[in-house]
């Protein structure tokens, strides 16, 4: 499904960089970079009623957005939270945000999702009137500069336009049981594929076949960059390619010259999770997950 006409133009409209700009002030977590924001207000959405902007006397107090252009297990909607202004009450200004999502939310979804930082001090009690059911729990993770020693592998290679199609659909396979992961449908995902120089995919490959991919994304403006994503055929996990992936990530984090290496981590995903802590990463902070089926209004 394409982006509607109206966002390509609305992708350079004053609205869009007005938001952006609010993101950028981390007035809620989690908070994103302004690419990925850009991505959501942009592209990740079916149209512009898919955003909504709250203003008061003093001006702008919440901003959200709803991705219905991504794909994921559960067949939900995904609640973005751009920001809310620090002098408004964070529960009630919540409250209107997920009513406003779940009269929006497209009716081939089954619900709405929401990712939540242990910072935000709304307690489960409070959630639960809004519908809002824990799904999963997910830790941010960061390793800071440090010397890694690996072993060329033949079988890893830089991606190459070509690859895109072969790259999506070991993403698909290996995701397609995760609940953390929301996928754009791939006409929207091939759109972002290998167009800006500050976002690198490797891929491993067996008897010519791409098998595994990493993404490593850039953040110029924190300093730091991202291991976005690892993903390996099913059929071929447990033959440590995951782990020659993630160390190639942080060799290339090191021949760029960022001091933070960070990444995200369902906590239930306790193979990835024991991976990234012998490569030295170490948990910053904790999300929680929570949805809200439709059957349960």
């Amino acid at each position: 499904m394409e982006p509607a006409p109206s966002l390509r133009w609305k992708m350079s409209s004053p609205k869009i960089e007005e938001l952006i700009e609010f993101a950028s002030l981390k007035l809620w977590e989690p908070s994103y970079p302004a690419a990925l924001v850009r991505r959501f207000l942009c592209e990740l959405i079916s149209g512009p009623d898919m955003i909504l902007d709250l203003h008061d006397k003093q001006g702008r107090t919440a901003a959200a957005v709803l991705l219905d252009l991504v794909t994921n297990t559960a067949k939900d909607a995904c609640l973005e939270i751009l920001g809310i202004r620090p002098d408004k009450d964070p529960f009630a200004t919540l409250k209107e945000i997920v009513s406003w999502a779940m009269k929006r939310a497209p009716a081939n979804r089954q619900g709405i999702q929401l990712a939540l930082s242990d910072e935000i001090k709304i307690s489960a009690e409070q959630l639960k009137t809004l519908g809002l059911q824990s799904y999963y729990d997910a830790y941010e993770m960061q390793r800071t500069k440090a010397a890694i020693s690996i072993e060329p592998q033949p079988r890893l290679r830089r991606a190459l336009e070509r690859d895109a199609e072969h790259i999506y659909s070991v993403f698909k396979s290996a995701f397609a049981q995760s609940p953390d992961a929301s996928i754009p449908e791939f006409p929207l995902w091939k759109r972002g594929f290998m167009t800006t120089p500050k976002f690198h995919y490797f891929v491993w490959e067996e008897d010519s076949k791409i098998v595994g991919f990493a993404s490593l994304v850039e953040e110029p403006d924190a300093n730091e960059i991202e291991v976005r994503s690892i993903g390996v055929l099913p059929a071929f996990g447990g033959q440590g390619i995951g782990r020659h992936l993630l160390e190639h990530c942080i060799d290339q984090a090191e021949k760029l010259n960022y001091n933070t290496c960070r990444l995200t981590v369902a906590a239930r995903n306790s193979k990835a999770l024991g991976l990234y802590l012998k490569a030295g990463f170490v948990q910053t902070e904790k999300y929680r997950c929570f949805r809200r089926n439709f059957k349960s209004v």
